[in-house]
């Protein structure tokens, strides 16, 4: 028995969110496949704390490819409206 798990779909949204697929696959001996699971997950620009404190996501563990489209999409611009969705958020919750 083997057990795979991979990022295998991904995308940035709009906002600057990171939508993503998590795989599982477990294989018999054979390589055939006994079951696979999916988990969708998201991830912003980063999160504020209770002072409003800003502190960037770490992408550190997710590929090259999405550490570099992360990198690319999470500028100055879209992180301030990324703090000022949750900052909104936190006041009206």
């Amino acid at each position: 028995m083997a057990t795979t798990t991979a990022i295998d779909k991904w995308q940035l949204d709009s906002r600057g969110i990171l939508n993503y697929r998590t795989t599982t696959t477990v294989t018999d001996d054979d390589d055939n496949v006994t079951s696979q699971t999916h988990h969708r997950s998201t991830l912003g620009p980063g999160t504020i704390d209770d002072s409003e404190v800003w502190t960037d996501s770490d992408i550190s563990s997710f590929s090259t490819e999405i550490q570099n489209a992360c990198n690319a999409a999470w500028t100055t611009e879209v992180k301030n409206a990324y703090k000022t969705i949750l900052i909104n958020k936190k006041l009206y919750s």
